[in-house]
């Protein structure tokens, strides 16, 4: 199953970011710990229910708007928070332990 093309983006910025030091100050358009958190995991989310494993665009649009959220802001946050490897390593757990346990809590199609 292919990945969805915006988390996959954000994981390579994630790890851009973490080799790049730009020293640029946060931008305003910065998102919240728990906002990435739950707009990656419904991404995500939405990506493994797709036959596919692609959330076509409009679809990604719509979850982050749901959410309160863009993909300019996602990619935001992994640029403010990217060199910090201890936070994106928490961060990332916390990501794959909440998609594991939704995929629990969903019966299998």
């Amino acid at each position: 199953m292919r990945r969805a093309a915006v988390p996959g983006a954000l994981l390579a910025a994630a790890l851009l970011a973490a080799a790049c030091d730009s020293g640029a100050p946060a931008p305003a358009d910065d998102l919240g710990r728990e906002l990435f958190v739950d707009a990656y995991v419904e991404l995500r989310l939405a990506a493994m229910r797709s036959p596919d494993g692609v959330i076509p665009a409009g679809e990604r649009d719509r979850v982050l708007a749901e959410l309160g959220s863009s993909e300019d802001g996602m990619l935001a946050f992994v640029d403010v928070h990217g060199e910090d490897l201890e936070f994106m390593k928490v961060l990332w757990e916390e990501i794959a332990d909440r998609i594991r346990d939704a995929e629990i809590d969903t019966p299998a199609r």
